[in-house]
Parts: structure tokens; sequence; C-alpha cells
């Protein structure tokens, strides 16, 4: 959805979309996402930290929540699961895309503002400050009970160990993580081992991108799975380095119409920790 489509949804009323602004930023990167949505964002936008908004029994980064820690995150910004939402991130779209996929986990429709909050500045124009507007009027406890977890969307461990040993293939496994970490030529950001998991194949996210984070169009995007060897009529499921890229790919295939698609939540945070998991690497 592009920045003007999501204006005109937001600014009527009568279409009761609520605006959640969900940000990520790579390892390594100083910047304060919670400050960076109180000092700019878009009117009436809400604040989702996917960091927050996980699974706190785990040392691995952003998992899913359970079915109530979802709840209760959601009570928080008066989500529902009715709820038309429109998500944007304040720099790219990794942020959003990993929160439209938790969205699509639970059950709520969601549409990602292409070209985040930069292409809404530009296009659109209308923002807010201080005050955060929407909290504004009385708090009804109404999330618990309305959210649903679909388990077809998530691939485990256990599932692609199963998968790596099978040599009759039931999905196709695509990594989205830049193809020096795909190799194994680059270090990994999180020290763990380099490479991949075998049996897997790499499209780079950035492919599917412009320069101004909106994806490219729907032809282009095929054309990038199939000349990767992805069939986007079978089923796919996505990773990469911490189950955020990989949402981006989700996303796109679910744009040009694939409509099997799941997601490695662990990715290569998970699998690469593990020494009895098996590693493949590309020598250049």
């Amino acid at each position: 959805m592009k920045p003007k489509e999501a204006a005109t949804l937001i600014e009527n009323p009568d279409n009761h979309v609520k605006v959640i602004s969900s940000t990520f930023y790579m390892p390594g990167d100083p910047r304060k996402k919670d400050q960076v949505y109180k000092d700019k964002r878009v009117p009436k936008a809400r604040f989702m930290d996917i960091d927050e908004v996980a699974d706190k029994k785990t040392e691995l980064p952003h998992m899913l929540p359970s079915l109530e820690e979802f709840e209760q995150h959601m009570d928080k910004i008066r989500v529902k699961g009715n709820d038309k939402l429109v998500i944007y991130d304040d720099e790219s779209i990794l942020g959003a895309a990993r929160a439209w996929w938790t969205f699509q986990v639970f059950g709520v429709k969601a549409s990602v503002m292409e070209g985040g909050f930069p292409k809404w500045q530009k296009d659109v124009g209308k923002t807010e400050e201080g005050e955060v507007s929407w909290k504004k009027g009385s708090h009804e406890s109404h999330s618990a009970g309305t959210f649903k977890f679909h388990k077809e969307l998530v691939k485990d461990m256990k599932d692609i160990r199963a998968w790596v040993e099978n040599p009759w293939k039931d999905f196709q496994l695509v990594d989205a993580r830049a193809p020096a970490r795909f190799k194994g030529t680059e270090p990994d950001p999180r020290g763990l081992r380099t490479g991949h998991i075998p049996g897997s194949k790499n499209v780079w996210f950035k492919l599917l991108l412009n320069d101004d984070n909106t994806f490219k169009s729907d032809e282009e995007i095929k054309a990038i799975f199939h000349k990767n060897g992805i069939d986007i009529t079978k089923p796919i499921t996505t990773t990469c380095g911490s189950g955020v890229t990989a949402s981006v790919l989700f996303l796109a295939l679910k744009k040009i119409g694939a409509h099997d698609v799941s997601l490695y939540d662990g990715s290569w945070s998970e699998w690469g920790r593990y020494a009895e998991n098996p590693v493949a690497t590309i020598t250049p």
C-alpha cells in the first residue's frame, strides 16, 4: 500500500483503520525506536516494538509471543482481532514487514505502507509530534479472546531439521540474507557460524525493493524468484537471520499471489547456534 492510499483509508473514520509504527534497526544501530516514534510520526500512530511483543523466555531475538502475551500487548495499544491496520517503519520496510507477519499469525487484517515514514512525509506530509493523540479517551479492555494463532504460517527448528533430512522436500526454503552471509564468506553479525541451511536457496530481500523501500512491480518480483529457482505455485518457507527480512520475502510472495507460505521464526539465530545442525557454505 502506497502512502497516499493509506492516508485516504486513515482519514476516513468510517474505515476504522488503526495505524501502527513498527521500526527495526539492524544489530549495533544506536538509535532508540521509541524515541524516534515520540519525536515524529504518522498522526494517531500506535507504537509496536517487535523486540517487546515477543517471547521473553528465549534468548532468541523477537520470536513470536504466546497468544496470551500477544493479547496483553495489544490491549495496551487498543488493538483487537477484527481491527484493520496500516503498518509502517520509520526508515525502511523491515519492522513493518515483521509486525505485519506477526499480525497475520494472530489473524489480524493488516497492510504495510511501502516506503515507510520517509515516503509518507514526501507524499502526504501530515505528521504528529509530542502528545500521542490516539491515547485520548477512555480505555476499554477488549483484546482478549479476539485473536487466533495460525500455526500453518510458522515453522520451527524441528520442522526444518525434518526437511533437511527428508530427500523428498515438501516445501522450498528461501533465505533472505545477503549473498555473502548465505555463502558463508561474511561474518555473522551475532557471532554465529557462517553459511546456510543445506538445501535452501537465496533471494536477497533487497532485490525485491526499489531505492525508496517500495516493492518492485509484481512481474519483476516474480522474475527474481523464478531466476533463483523458486516456484511460487508450490509451498515456500522463508528464513533469514532472525525472522525479520524473511518477513519481507513473505510479504512479497503474498503480494504476487503465492498461497502456501510460512516462515521459520528462529531462522539463523537459532539454527546457527546448535552444533548438531548441518551448515552448508559456498566457496568463491
